[in-house]
């Protein structure tokens, strides 16, 4: 982001006239909350600088207008009518600002502030401290301390127009003073007390700007304002150790992580006890590079995956809060950047859709618990567990889940966390799961962002275990994870004896989720575990099931309407016939007694050990007769939008060298990694109206199916292919004989099972 001159060097505002406002400080009870804040862009109105720089009468609406359309023609966003092309000093716009910003939900405002050694761009902040005091609101100040260029948002050194410059002690004390009247104002936003003032680079301000930030902080005790919290944006690869500690720090979306991709702002984690998270909302700066053409754009950018992004966004501030008598501001960046393509101001392209997705966002957010009343909920079943003795549990999970150092990645812990979450949902509560990291990198590293998560869920039927590190080293991503299975099965009696006890056993993955009826299938009052089958089939839903439907002669006209409507009827029932690559084992409930009497053993067969329970064993095998959908992955279209991102549905087509086509879920990152920078041949006008699913264009899709390889003509080959190499059962270079001796050897010696079989009755052919 860049931030134009717009503003004469004026002298220190005068006091500003007393008049009754509410005061925006923390509430008189510690509670938690969450205060949305838009950042305004106080230009829109000529000036001095910009005459100079850019000629006479130059303001942001001279950028938006100079081009229709960036280099993806896309339009460029701008005003609607309602909005107009305002001049931000007028009073009219500035009590519309008030009035918009209430309907959507924010709490405030949060304004640039310049200054190089007087302030610049300051006209629109100082009517804030004037008699009409509008926008009304309670608002903070974010001092954009970076120097202006001749070029938008790129940094060139040789072409200056106002450098940042510091200075010492007598330049910190006036621009103090310059800030003083704002933070003696009612509408002056505290947080418990605090007065709340935004660093947004604190790596240029550097050591400087540390010291600069602790005389701040003494001279507003001694004017009695009170006690001053300086907050630094987080940004990528600053290392802010190095020069202090902040009072706290917040996203400022776009810098602070995850680029353009709004599907990759879920995953930036906290980095100090009291930090607010943030957004952008869109992005296409082409306004600001309409002569050079090197304009940048976020062109999957839409209202409705940009509310899911919200939604995450607020589920993660209530899950990890900063603590009781902090804040948690919400940063949105930026309630007018015209020139960035990047505002919740109606447009003419969305209208309002951008605002009513940011208040749909905040009424879906009170569905979400925050941590406390998730720890008590913890607590209450945990005294439910200990009233029940334990003595009835209908199903043990089993959650295989991948040993990762990356931090909220989508096919990782976001997915372990959410499918944890779907297990508490359960309708039947008598359950108990452990979750199993499955491998390790080979540094060995311990898995600890896993057992974060099952921490985290604070629940007493959840529990984490870590196998050995040799079964871990000893398995890859893809092998199935089937001895660190084994591992767990054995040792279950000495770990989780109520697991041990249950009467059906689910192995399944991080990234899968239950509906919450799922347990209700195998519940006592349902039916006596004797009358259900050895082995009961789910209806699920995978990457794979889509791939099945796939059909080279399907009509370009059904391609996302299939996803739509439901008619691509993906979720299948987990029969005996399916192929071994298509079956999912978290989509079976196994008899778990039966199945520890017969000492079976994944590990060297897979899934393939199940096809020897019934055919050796004669196991029996049914699906249930109910049809909702069970189970789903974390990666097919239901849950794909749920951070941002998008499905694409196109006939899986292969060039010889590849995939050239290939249907799945993405964001702008992963598309632009397959596809290129590019949206030619992209159908974006049907994109636009569902930005649910993506297909092509009728003349490109009509082309590509003329190609000769077609995935389907493949599909049958690649089925053997990928189930040796991905593992369902294969355990790459594992054999049996040292799979056993690493399994044996790593039980304890009063952790046999003894459930009452005599050991001579029990087969003991390896598995």
């Amino acid at each position: 982001m860049s931030f134009r001159p717009t503003g004469p060097p004026i002298p220190k505002p005068s006091k500003p006239k007393p008049r009754k406002a509410p005061h925006p400080s923390s509430p008189g009870k510690w509670d938690y909350s969450i205060k949305p804040m838009a950042y305004v862009f106080p230009q829109f109105h000529p000036i001095i600088e910009n005459d100079i720089f850019w000629g006479e009468n130059f303001t942001e609406w001279t950028n938006v207008n100079k081009t229709t359309y960036n280099n993806f023609g896309q339009e460029i966003i701008r005003p609607s009518e309602e909005v107009g092309y305002y001049n931000l000093l007028d009073l009219e716009t500035r009590v519309r600002f008030r009035k918009f910003a209430k309907e959507i939900g924010l709490y405030g405002f949060v304004y640039h502030h310049y200054w190089f050694g007087s302030p610049v761009m300051d006209k629109v902040l100082l009517k804030l401290l004037e008699k009409d005091g509008e926008p009304n609101t309670p608002f903070m100040l974010s001092w954009a301390n970076e120097p202006w260029s001749g070029q938008w948002d790129r940094e060139n050194h040789d072409d200056v127009l106002m450098n940042q410059n510091y200075g010492g002690m007598s330049e910190w004390r006036e621009h103090f003073n310059w800030l003083l009247p704002f933070f003696k104002y009612p509408n002056y936003i505290r947080n418990n007390g605090r007065l709340q003032f935004l660093i947004y680079n604190p790596l240029h301000a550097g050591y400087v700007g540390k010291r600069m930030a602790d005389a701040f902080r003494k001279w507003a005790w001694e004017e009695g304002v009170g006690p001053l919290d300086i907050t630094e944006a987080k940004m990528e690869n600053d290392r802010r150790e190095d020069r202090g500690v902040a009072d706290g720090m917040y996203e400022f979306g776009l810098r602070s992580g995850g680029g353009k991709d709004m599907a990759a702002w879920t995953n930036i984690r906290r980095t100090h006890p009291i930090y607010h998270r943030g957004v952008a909302v869109s992005w296409d700066n082409t306004p600001r590079e309409a002569m050079d053409g090197k304009g940048t754009v976020s062109f999957f950018t839409h209202c409705k995956l940009w509310q899911n992004v919200i939604q995450e966004k607020l589920r993660q501030i209530k899950l990890d809060p900063n603590r009781r008598g902090e804040e948690n501001f919400f940063f949105i960046n930026a309630f007018n950047e015209w020139g960035e393509g990047n505002v919740l101001e109606p447009s003419k392209q969305w209208g309002d859709c951008f605002g009513r997705a940011l208040s749909s966002a905040l009424e879906h957010a009170k569905t979400v618990p925050w941590k406390d009343e998730i720890i008590s909920a913890g607590e209450k079943m945990a005294v439910e567990i200990d009233e029940d003795h334990m003595d009835q549990v209908d199903v043990c999970v089993i959650v295989r889940a991948t040993d990762s150092t990356k931090q909220f990645s989508y096919a990782d812990p976001v997915s372990l966390s959410e499918m944890l979450d779907s297990l508490k949902k359960q309708q039947n509560k008598r359950w108990r799961a452990v979750v199993i990291p499955t491998h390790t990198h080979l540094n060995g590293q311990h898995p600890s962002l896993i057992k974060d998560h099952v921490i985290a869920a604070h629940d007493a039927r959840l529990r984490y275990f870590s196998p050995p590190l040799p079964i871990r080293k000893m398995e890859s991503p893809t092998s199935g994870g089937w001895m660190a299975v084994d591992w767990m099965i054995l040792n279950m009696e000495r770990l989780a004896s109520d697991c041990a006890r249950a009467s059906r056993l689910l192995v399944t993955d991080f990234d899968m989720t239950y509906s919450p009826e799922t347990f209700n299938l195998v519940a006592r009052e349902t039916g006596d575990s004797i009358h259900l089958p050895d082995i009961m089939g789910l209806n699920y839903e995978t990457l794979l099931n889509i791939m099945m439907t796939e059909d080279s002669s399907m009509p370009w006209d059904a391609r996302c309407a299939r996803i739509a409507d439901g008619s691509a009827d993906t979720c299948i029932p987990a029969a005996g016939d399916l192929p071994d690559a298509a079956l999912c084992p978290g989509a079976l409930f196994l008899d778990f007694k039966k199945f520890r009497r017969g000492r079976h053993r994944f590990v060297g067969l897979g899934l393939e050990l199940l096809w020897d329970l019934v055919e050796v064993d004669g196991w029996s095998w049914e699906t249930t007769q109910n049809s909702a959908c069970h189970m789903r992955h974390a990666r097919t279209p239901t849950h794909c939008n749920r951070v941002g991102k998008f499905w694409i549905d196109v006939p899986e087509v292969a060039n010889g060298k590849g995939y050239e086509y290939w249907s799945g879920c993405y964001s702008l990152s992963t598309f632009v990694g397959k596809y290129g920078n590019s949206l030619n041949g992209w159908d974006m006008d049907s994109w636009k109206k569902e930005p649910w699913c993506l297909r092509l264009q009728e003349g490109k899709y009509n082309e590509v199916i003329r190609w000769d390889l077609i995935f389907g003509e493949m599909l049958e080959v690649n089925f053997d292919k990928e189930s040796k190499k991905k593992g369902d059962g294969d355990d790459g270079d594992t054999s049996d004989a040292v799979s056993e001796k690493l399994l044996n050897s790593a039980e304890e010696p009063d952790s046999q099972e003894n459930d009452g079989t005599p050991p001579g009755e029990r087969s003991d052919r390896p598995r």
